[in-house]
């Protein structure tokens, strides 16, 4: 295939369709010199500047100086699509870059990635990009969060984070393609293709867990933890981030695409991926995973989940000690986080305050 753009281009080596082809094969030698791919599409842009599919190629490897002017990844894209080619791969392109101002018109990078799945419905990249923004309309229907990630997988089954986004942030049950899948398989399925949240789990795992039959029947509001458990659990979790990376993916978090650090984990990262992972196969509370049965609170835990881990527990180690001298590792604290079951938080509905877990325990 290469040698026949060759040979096209030593017959007329103005034919801008034999540059681009063989730019897409990776390049070649032709006329005694040799020319890489961003070389052949220059030579193209060369010979007609308003080729729009040579300017969307160029902005794939990077971009280029066209006509004595250097141009951007981003400058590509735009050109691609001010030249009315309407290429999903030059949106996709521009979302990456925030967006940006086609032929006079702003668009944001939600609106980009709309338009860039219009032209290419087949991206799981794009899927991906518009589940982290909470979803969207594309072609006249609306996706949620969930079902842009049951895209992304049916496109990509491999694609760890959309598995554990769709086990941790979606609650993981639901069809993708023509298999169900539950919360448990879901994130099964993240550790396959997430060895370092896997082997972060198993770290924390080792450290929290006994050999046992987990409690399933104790009321939420006897579900306290002692500041002793929440110190066991503190000192797996520093071990797990700081022997294995895991970038945080969470949409609404600050620290987004950052990887966990143990003087920042909040307890928006305990739960997304420790507490809910380790407890997905019972489908408990975590107090229920560690505990042989009803563990009555003392004292009740009102704090913000975006406070580090580490800071919280200085807090509970300082009170305890403060109220109970020598006793201070054993008296038991109600915590949400811990107490609640995380994989179904129906009891959070209920109608009548006064019966809610949080009523219940005070």
């Amino acid at each position: 295939e290469q040698a026949c753009y060759v040979k096209a281009l030593a017959l007329d080596p103005k034919n801008t369709s034999a540059w681009s082809s063989l730019g897409d094969t990776g390049g070649g030698r032709v006329d005694g010199q040799n020319y890489n791919s961003k070389e052949c599409y220059l030579m193209v842009l060369t010979l007609d500047a308003t080729t729009a599919s040579a300017w969307c190629k160029l902005g794939s490897v990077g971009g280029g100086k066209v006509a004595g002017q250097e141009y951007s990844e981003r400058d590509c894209y735009i050109a691609t699509l001010e030249l009315g080619l309407d290429c999903g791969k030059a949106w996709f392109g521009l979302a990456a870059g925030d967006g940006g101002q086609i032929n006079g018109e702003s668009y944001s990078r939600i609106q980009c990635y709309f338009k860039g799945l219009e032209s290419d419905p087949n991206d799981p990249s794009a899927w991906y990009a518009l589940a982290l923004e909470g979803g969207g309309e594309v072609q006249g229907r609306v996706y949620s969060e969930q079902q842009c990630y049951a895209q992304v997988l049916q496109l990509d089954c491999q694609h760890g984070d959309a598995w554990f986004l769709f086990a941790s942030r979606c609650k993981g049950s639901g069809r993708i393609g023509d298999q169900e899948y539950t919360v448990d398989e879901s994130y099964t399925k993240a550790f396959e293709y997430l060895p370092d949240l896997r082997e972060a789990v198993d770290v924390v795992r080792k450290r929290v867990f006994r050999k046992r039959r987990p409690c399933k029947s104790v009321d939420t509001a006897s579900r306290g933890i002692s500041v002793e458990q929440v110190q066991i659990l503190a000192e797996g979790l520093q071990e797990a981030v700081e022997l294995h990376q895991i970038v945080d993916t969470n949409r609404f978090s600050e620290m987004r695409g950052q990887p966990l650090a143990w003087e920042s984990l909040s307890m928006y990262q305990v739960c997304d991926y420790f507490v809910k992972p380790l407890t997905a196969s019972l489908k408990t509370s975590y107090v229920q995973y560690i505990s042989d049965g009803k563990q009555q609170p003392t004292w009740m835990v009102s704090h913000a989940w975006s406070t580090p881990l580490r800071a919280t527990l200085r807090m509970l180690q300082s009170h305890s000690t403060s109220r109970h001298g020598s006793q201070w590792k054993s008296i038991f604290y109600w915590c949400c986080t811990f107490a609640n079951n995380q994989h179904d938080l129906s009891e959070l509905n209920e109608p009548d305050l006064l019966r809610t877990p949080f009523a219940r325990v005070l």
